[in-house]
């Protein structure tokens, strides 16, 4: 019983990472908008994403620019789009990722739940 309650946040964290890029890339028209292939993009463009932000920890502006050209190569390769293409999915990708977290704290907040997120 222990182990259930963080596997099942474990899956609906990627649940929740994958299902609005699939989206995103069916609304672009990607060549490849499966699980497996979203999973990966997504993996790709976070570990470079970590990588940027840990050699320009003080641009911020900056590493956001070359955070989006990246990840837009990352998915451009990964889902079989041409790089415009894959602007315009990294674009749609944040804005639904960023609407659901919206909901997520927003639902929370009417249940009583204190979710925080821990700033450095």
């Amino acid at each position: 019983m222990n182990i259930l309650i963080p596997l099942l946040i474990f899956l609906a964290v990627i649940f929740f990472l994958i299902w609005p890029l699939q989206i995103a890339a069916k609304m672009i028209e990607a060549k490849r908008t499966g699980f497996g292939s979203c999973f990966l993009a997504i993996l790709a463009s976070n570990v470079l994403s970590v990588i940027i932000f840990a050699a320009l920890p003080q641009l911020l502006f900056v590493v956001v620019l070359v955070d989006v050209v990246i990840t837009a190569f990352v998915f451009a390769g990964v889902l079989g789009t041409t790089f415009l293409k894959a602007i315009a999915i990294t674009l749609v990708y944040w804005i639904f990722l960023a609407a659901l977290l919206f909901a997520v704290f927003f639902i929370a907040s009417i249940l009583g739940l204190a979710l925080t997120i821990p700033f450095a």
